[in-house]
């Protein structure tokens, strides 16, 4: 299941035309062997359950942004016999930009601002130990910069 939320809280809040806004958007899942002979009605390794994105987003009438967001992921199973998951976390960060003209614009973004150790990714398997390389390290803090240039 899959829903997403988007609310304007606030119009004309500091000047004339400008806007805040929160986007929400969630992700249930519920992947399931059904009477398997080996791993009967275990949930499916690899996809977490729970996961949600929200950011409130501040658009000036002078085509510029401010935003700050959240990723929630929850703990998921590694395993396909659900004795070892890896564990959720929650990420913060930050976007803002500009729109130079209709056709060019700049922006920045902070991404895991109170730089969280988390599992980003994961391989899968029967089954699995604290000592399995099955892992993958997410980004620490990190900050981008861009142009964009539509065509």
């Amino acid at each position: 299941i899959e829903a997403g939320l988007g609310v304007v809280l606030a119009e004309n809040l500091v000047s004339s035309g400008d806007r805040l806004k929160l986007n929400n958007v969630y992700t249930y899942s519920d992947f399931r062997f059904v009477g398997d002979a080996q791993f009967g009605d275990n949930t499916i390794a690899g996809v977490p359950p729970h996961v949600f994105r929200s950011e409130l987003r501040y658009d000036h009438r002078d085509d510029w942004f401010l935003a700050l967001n959240m990723d929630y992921v929850s703990e998921a199973d590694v395993t396909f016999d659900n004795t070892f998951s890896a564990p959720s976390y929650t990420l913060m960060g930050y976007g803002a930009g500009y729109e130079v003209t209709k056709n060019i614009s700049t922006y920045v973004t902070g991404r895991n601002l109170f730089d969280t150790e988390y599992i980003s990714n994961f391989s899968t398997a029967v089954t699995a130990s604290e000592s399995s390389a099955l892992f993958y390290a997410g980004d620490g803090r990190s900050f981008y910069g861009g142009v964009t240039i539509r065509f």
